[in-house]
């Protein structure tokens, strides 16, 4: 199996994982919080950007019709891959590190957005610099936020051990594989309010005998990327892992592999 991997085509290809696993009732709190903020422009800010699919999103299922938009990413490659900004949206695109971006703005955010980038993240610095660019009466959403639970099926012998490597290696940077759950302390703490939380489980699998959109991708890059990533220290015997990585990849080739990783969404108010 011979693939180039390359991370704005993963960006797109989970954009359809994404949609079905966004949590409805979080969302619709978001909706009803912004519908009373009435016709003003809204000023958002979203952290972590990538190739602009939620923006898109937002223009798409009408949660947001006109805005100033700030997209804020520090990969190159992502955001020189983003498409045109929807009908309505100012979008400025910012090629730089998130924690500086905050330090250095002047400008105040009615909607602060963050998805799948949290577990990346030094919440304790990071949430006070969010905080301090929000405008008063900002709302938040921050959603696909990995809680430490990922699953392969059918099951193999080394998936437990495999999967725990993987995310106690998750730990070793800023961030942790386990951010879902900490977010009820970590928002709390930092003055904010949480007035919807839910699950937004990535389920990939394949339907009549295939999957749907760039899912295959999808799944080819998250068995790559946990390759790449213990391939130096595997926590089973090296050929061990090496059949396991090949196996994936072939079970997704036949359309048999089924992927689940539990994730937090999160709505609320800034402090």
């Amino acid at each position: 199996m011979e693939l180039q991997y390359n991370y704005s085509r993963y960006l797109e290809a989970k954009r359809s994982v994404d949609d079905r696993a966004l949590n409805q009732g979080v969302l619709q709190v978001v909706r009803d919080a912004l519908a009373r903020k009435g016709d003003a422009l809204l000023r958002i800010l979203e952290i972590g950007g990538g190739t602009g699919s939620m923006v898109r999103r937002l223009a798409n299922w009408g949660v947001v019709s006109e805005a100033d938009y700030t997209l804020v990413d520090c990969d190159a490659e992502s955001l020189a891959a983003m498409p045109r900004a929807p009908a309505g949206f100012s979008l400025q695109p910012i090629h730089s590190d998130i924690t500086e971006f905050l330090k250095e703005t002047n400008k105040k955010f009615d909607l602060v957005l963050a998805h799948a980038v949290l577990d990346l993240i030094d919440l304790e610095e990071f949430l006070p610099l969010l905080w301090s660019c929000c405008a008063p009466s900002a709302r938040y959403w921050f959603t696909i936020n990995f809680d430490g639970e990922s699953v392969f099926m059918p099951q193999m012998p080394e998936d437990t051990k495999i999967w725990h490597a993987y995310h106690l290696s998750m730990n070793r940077r800023p961030g942790s594989c386990h951010s879902g759950r900490k977010l009820f302390t970590q928002l709390s703490d930092s003055g904010a309010s949480i007035d919807a939380s839910g699950s937004s489980d990535w389920v990939v699998h394949a339907r009549d005998g295939s999957y749907p959109h760039d899912e295959a991708y999808f799944l080819h890059h998250i068995v790559d990327t946990v390759d790449h990533e213990l391939r130096a220290a595997p926590p089973v015997d090296s050929v061990l892992f090496a059949r396991w990585i090949t196996a994936r990849h072939e079970q997704i080739e036949r359309a048999e592999l089924v992927y689940i990783a539990h994730q937090l969404d999160f709505a609320g108010s800034s402090p």
